[in-house]
């Protein structure tokens, strides 16, 4: 009787442990309640599912092997670049290096994608002229996930979104737009991706100056927005310089630099979590930077 209920208790605290979340603002992994657990190098992290850390900072973006963080890869990159880790293992990287005219100050966006080794798989090229990009550096990208209904995209796609309110998909080998949306300038996207429902969802606000901040998610299919939060704009809730968004099943993660970290309950419509951030984000503040409430624990483990 005893040995059964030990057992059952063991599994208890096992299956609890599994289910237990922490939450990571740039590279720093706190429990829900906003204890620091532990800090890695640099402005921002992700993580692969074997526990390798692909970290940007203001000079270069570095992917370090557990558990002692051996180096594998480099590039130089800025604080307005932006990076992705695809399923595959696979890095993507949008850098947003000036280019100087004589008349007409202008930039170059170039999209890369390297394999798990540092290899260079594909590279897209484009060149904007006008303002300088240290202007609107609100950039990010992604690859879309695994889809579970046949739609706009297909799993490998590759999402950019850039001068905030521009966004294009491109195919996963970067031979071709498959997807352009601009949207309305004044109410500008942010950080844009792709949910396994084939829905775009990103930050946007109210109106060009002081607007609320506002998470909506697109059907490309029907081109109407199907879902928002908070459904009446909130004023004190407004749009950072910087910042991000990510999903999690039913959470919504909401990263401002400024602020802290917001959890939102997708089904209720309501903030359930709010982390406030202890120190000002300035390294790398320009990018998209994503916090994620994920289960961090195995990750933990495999670094000293």
């Amino acid at each position: 009787m005893l040995k059964t209920i030990f057992v059952f208790v063991l599994l208890f605290a096992v299956a609890a442990q599994a289910e237990e979340k922490q939450i990571l603002s740039g590279c720093r992994i706190y429990d829900k309640s906003g204890n620091l657990i532990r800090n890695f190098p640099g402005a921002e992290c992700i993580f692969s599912e074997k526990g390798f850390l692909l970290t940007r900072g203001d000079k270069k973006t570095l992917l370090l092997a557990p558990p002692f963080g051996k180096l594998i890869w480099s590039e130089s990159t800025t604080r307005y670049d932006s990076m992705a880790l695809g399923k595959s293992g696979k890095i993507i990287l949008l850098q947003r290096p000036p280019i100087p005219f004589f008349f007409t100050p202008g930039y170059h966006e170039v999209i890369s994608i390297f394999n798990p080794k540092g290899s260079l798989l594909g590279r897209f090229w484009s060149i904007y002229f006008g303002k300088s990009h240290t202007k609107t550096p609100l950039s990010s990208i992604s690859e879309i996930p695994d889809q579970k209904y046949r739609g706009v995209f297909l799993k490998g796609d590759i999402i950019v979104n850039t001068e905030g309110d521009r966004l294009k998909v491109f195919s996963g080998d970067l031979t071709r737009v498959k997807f352009t949306w601009i949207k309305e300038k004044a109410h500008r996207v942010h950080d844009a991706q792709v949910d396994e429902m084939g829905r775009i969802f990103y930050l946007t606000r109210t109106s060009a100056k002081d607007g609320a901040l506002v998470y909506e998610e697109y059907d490309p299919k029907s081109g109407r927005v199907v879902y928002r939060f908070p459904n009446t704009p909130v004023k004190s809730f407004s749009i950072p310089v910087g910042g991000g968004v990510s999903k999690n099943g039913d959470h919504i993660v909401i990263t401002h630099p400024l602020a802290g970290t917001y959890i939102i309950s997708r089904k209720q419509s309501r903030l359930i979590n709010f982390l406030p951030h202890t120190h000002y984000d300035a390294e790398g503040h320009w990018a998209a930077k994503q916090s994620r409430f994920e289960n961090f624990s195995e990750v933990i483990t495999k670094w000293h």
